[in-house]
């Protein structure tokens, strides 16, 4: 959504394309770094008394294995935010949320609890920032003691134009290893495609004329309502039927 709203609020150009990773981190809620938690919510000006208590609500905190009977020894919890807690949510987003201040201006982050997503538009063949962005992304991790699964980060192009041989930025790179490349990905239970931006413009364009000849004919209010839920309908059904087929 935060994508689309972007990409309307700049213009729709046909040769524009859209350069996404969706990013992976290796145990996200368990390696988060304590110290470094509570100097954001220092950095956000959170008053005293409620700092005190995060940090209460962090510290001191032990964790034991528990097999049929058997019961391990405890072990102090070093790291991380409390599984199923209730502020743990909002304590890793609060930590994520300094990722902006990292990122060049021009690369958009969009960021769900743990998934991220860094997305920059591209006009034609001109190159982008993505890879500086990525890295940028692995040393706040370090700061963080936050690691970036090289296996399970992807990029993908997403493209309005459906010429051949587009040429399209090169994989980015993570640790020397250059991460995979799909044309199809699951983020959230939305699938996006490669070829999303294609469609999107395609179905603008069907809809802009056809409101636009609505607007512009002296029909009854009824006869528009027809119309359009004839003609309307029928290209949101088209396109939601083939995305459906691509899935």
């Amino acid at each position: 959504m935060k994508l689309t709203l972007y990409l309307s609020s700049r213009g729709i150009s046909p040769k524009m394309d859209i350069h996404a990773v969706f990013v992976d981190f290796t145990r996200a809620f368990d390696t988060i770094e304590h110290c470094r938690l509570l100097h954001s919510l220092a950095d956000l000006h959170v008053r005293r008394p409620l700092w005190l208590i995060v940090r209460s609500y962090l510290s001191n905190r032990e964790q034991r294995v528990k097999w049929g009977s058997c019961v391990s020894n405890s072990f102090p919890v070093s790291a991380g935010v409390p599984q199923g807690g209730l502020l743990s949510p909002l304590l890793f987003v609060i930590c994520i949320n300094s990722l902006d201040s990292y990122l060049p201006p021009s690369v958009i982050p969009v960021k769900y609890a743990d998934d991220l997503t860094i997305t920059e538009f591209l006009m034609g063949s001109l190159p982008g920032l993505t890879q500086k962005a990525l890295d940028s992304v692995v040393e706040w991790g370090q700061e963080f003691t936050l690691a970036m699964n090289g296996v399970k980060t992807v990029d993908m192009v997403i493209s309005a134009r459906r010429e051949d041989n587009i040429p399209s930025p090169p994989s980015p790179v993570i640790s020397g290893h250059a991460i995979s490349r799909v044309s199809t990905f699951k983020l959230l239970g939305v699938y996006i495609l490669a070829n999303f931006l294609f469609l999107f413009i395609m179905l603008v364009y069907q809809l802009s004329f056809i409101c636009f000849i609505l607007s512009n004919d002296c029909l009854g209010v009824c006869v528009c309502l027809t119309h359009f839920r004839v003609l309307c309908r029928n290209i949101l059904s088209c396109q939601t039927l083939n995305k459906t087929k691509l899935n």
